[in-house]
């Protein structure tokens, strides 16, 4: 008698087990789509620069580019001395840049994988909110073609 209760205990922990695991695998399934990734790092308002930033290595560092606008297509325009180095000085930035900086006091900066601020998805988007820098994440290092000032308040 012992045997067929610890059968049927086994049985009822198995089917528990299963169930669990179907529940897991049906909330991975409907998990909500990620949003444009926020690479808010560190708060800089030393920047050389205008509204915005891009570096061509991580840590604001070395040739930038500034801009006071959005710029549609970052292939058109290349970096220069900003007293941060002088590594990619020269350079097209886009497809080169590692960092990002944000000095508008309202408004975020966004980052897009293709030009005229468009991308295949949120995952392929980096931002920045007012006053705060960062670098870019593996999607996007040099991988950036657009850049705009957007969802100011």
């Amino acid at each position: 008698m012992r045997i067929g209760k610890l059968v049927n205990s086994l049985m009822a922990q198995s089917r528990l087990a299963a169930c669990v695991v179907g529940a897991a695998t049906a909330i991975t399934l409907t998990a909500p789509t990620a949003h444009a990734d926020p690479i808010n790092v560190w708060s800089n308002w030393w920047q050389p620069c205008g509204q915005l930033c891009i570096y061509y290595s991580p840590g604001l560092q070395n040739g930038c580019f500034k801009a006071d606008d959005d710029v549609p297509d970052l292939l058109a325009v290349r970096f220069s001395n900003c007293g941060t180095g002088t590594a990619g000085v020269g350079q097209v930035v886009g497809n080169n840049g590692a960092s990002m900086g944000n000095r508008t006091n309202l408004c975020n900066v966004t980052a897009w994988y293709h030009a005229n601020y468009t991308a295949p998805s949120y995952a392929y988007e980096n931002w920045l909110g007012p006053g705060w820098s960062g670098n870019f994440t593996s999607t996007l290092r040099n991988n950036e073609r657009s850049v705009n000032i957007n969802s100011c308040v």
